[in-house]
């Protein structure tokens, strides 16, 4: 039970990396659009 439910946190924990990887990803293509126009 306890490692299943430290399987599960990671996993979570992996899918917060991603998401905050792809927002800061994102952040930059927005910076560089708005400092060319």
């Amino acid at each position: 039970m306890f490692y299943f439910i430290l399987l599960n946190y990671s996993f979570m924990l992996l899918l917060a990396i991603e998401f905050t990887a792809a927002n800061i990803k994102v952040a930059a293509k927005l910076e560089v659009i708005l400092s060319w126009s």
